[in-house]
């Protein structure tokens, strides 16, 4: 089950709904997405107008 899924779950009496380990992992895969983004838009910004990056050597 999804992390996201799991937080929906009803919560046990003195029981998180993720464990620390699960949000610390998501946090990082979230910056790494956000990198990889924010890695393409420069790209794409420092591109001349009309050409891809799939045609640059």
């Amino acid at each position: 089950m999804s992390p996201c899924l799991e937080a929906l779950k009803p919560l046990v009496a003195g029981q998180e709904p993720m464990v620390d380990a699960d949000r610390a992992q998501e946090e990082a895969e979230r910056e790494l997405e956000l990198e990889h983004g924010m890695r393409a838009l420069i790209a794409g910004a420092l591109l001349p107008s009309g050409e891809s990056a799939a045609a640059r050597p």
